[in-house]
């Protein structure tokens, strides 16, 4: 196995006291630059969690069409793919504080061009979907250098607890933002809720500003970018456990995360509830993830992490194919959240081995690959929503379910580095 490497190799942060009992949960919180950091990711993973109900109502009100849910999700996956290896070269040779305060400003001119789009009545879904892909060329080079800069604000000990409390503030806003952007629209239309993730683009890059860079490890002069494409790629194929821990989370995207883009589905299908319905749906799964968050952050550095890290992926299939099978509302609030804890268990899991078995020179482009399977996500959304329509879509979860239980068991079995990572 590749060894564990410091958070920032030649620059190291300064050391603080172990933190103890319930302070450990959030013991990267202690630290000024990351807790700046933290503040602005909730304003900007809010402004994330109220456009998946915004954009998912106002497609599927549009056309009512399951089809369309996953051809608007399907324009941010094909920018977000290919171009997410130059994301996580330009993370490894540029300012990464920088460049995120950057994409976060084209994120909110994107969002106000929507709102004035709704609010004057000419949205079309073509506009969802040019906007999708302008979202999605954003995130190429936001995510890359979002996740490397973690690794930056935290010392080694506390980065699996600086993950933890990343996976902590989205889940926040995952158990806030849906129920509040449901409810929004029925006050201020979706057009208003598209004027609210403006704002708090907005805030995130002003928060990010007050996060003091430290002085840039120093970086090889002249090497050319294509050059450092091959070698992060060349470095990826020779690590013992990276490749596998990417592919473990590409079957958790490609077949288990689906079913976000079929909410709407099972909201109004389904379930037999309207937009506040699909808000609180979305809400428990964010309440599942913040215990799931909260439950690895109290972990610390802990030993075989790869073993709860199969264990969570096993138990997100489970728990969800028992949600496709649920018809009562309560029942499927409660398996979403059991979701929601098994999935963040598993994917801040998941991450912190992707880190810690990383160099920090070569960590962005290592963490753009790894994000490469968020772009395999939404590509797939448009066949599985054409599944959705031809053989509903609790049995085309269930069957994703099935395979990423599948997946993870197979690796167990199969994959004795994994087990003792």
């Amino acid at each position: 196995m590749a060894r564990s490497v410091p958070a920032s190799e030649g620059i190291p942060l300064p050391e603080r006291p172990e933190a103890k009992g319930w302070r450990r949960t959030f013991a990267a919180l202690s630290g000024r630059d990351y807790r700046y950091f933290w503040m602005g990711l909730l304003a900007f993973y809010s402004a994330m969690q109220m456009q998946t109900v915004a954009q998912g109502w106002l497609v599927y009100e549009m056309t009512e069409s399951a089809v369309a849910l996953g051809a608007v999700t399907f324009a941010i996956g094909l920018p977000l793919l290919a171009l997410s290896p130059l994301g996580g070269v330009a993370a490894d040779r540029v300012d990464k504080r920088r460049l995120l305060m950057m994409t976060q400003l084209f994120l909110a001119v994107i969002s106000s061009t929507i709102a004035v789009l709704i609010a004057t009545e000419l949205i079309e879904v073509w506009h969802l979907m040019a906007a999708s892909a302008l979202k999605g060329t954003i995130f190429a080079f936001n995510m890359p250098a979002r996740q490397a800069f973690i690794a930056e604000l935290a010392p080694e000990k506390d980065l699996m607890n600086a993950i933890a409390l990343n996976s902590t503030g989205m889940n926040l806003t995952r158990v806030m933002m849906p129920g509040a952007a449901g409810l929004f629209i029925g006050i201020i239309d979706v057009a208003g809720v598209y004027a609210v993730m403006t704002l708090l683009y907005i805030v995130a890059m002003v928060t990010l500003s007050l996060v003091t860079p430290r002085p840039a490890r120093p970086k090889t002069a002249g090497v050319p970018f294509l050059r450092e494409l091959t070698v992060g790629a060349s470095y990826i194929a020779k690590n013992p456990v990276i490749p596998t821990l990417i592919a473990l989370e590409l079957f958790s995207v490609l077949f288990a995360m689906q079913y976000q883009v079929l909410m709407p589905v099972f909201a109004v299908s389904v379930l037999d509830t309207g937009p506040a319905g699909l808000g609180y749906l979305l809400s428990a799964v964010g309440i599942g993830g913040l215990l799931g968050s909260l439950f690895v952050a109290s972990l610390g550095d802990f030993k075989h992490k790869g073993r709860l890290d199969l264990a969570a992926a096993a138990a997100f299939g489970v728990m969800l194919f028992l949600f496709t099978q649920a018809r009562s509302f309560e029942l499927s609030l409660l398996l979403l959240a059991l979701t929601g804890v098994a999935n963040i268990t598993f994917s801040a899991t998941n991450n912190t081995l992707i880190m810690t078995n990383s160099l920090s020179n070569v960590r962005g482009r290592v963490m753009s690959v790894y994000l490469m399977c968020w772009g395999v996500q939404p590509l797939a959304a448009l066949p599985i929503g054409a599944l959705a329509d031809t053989i509903g879509a609790p049995l085309t979860v269930a069957i994703g379910a099935s395979i990423l239980t599948l997946a993870a068991a197979t690796l167990f079995a199969f994959r004795p580095v994994l087990r003792h990572a």
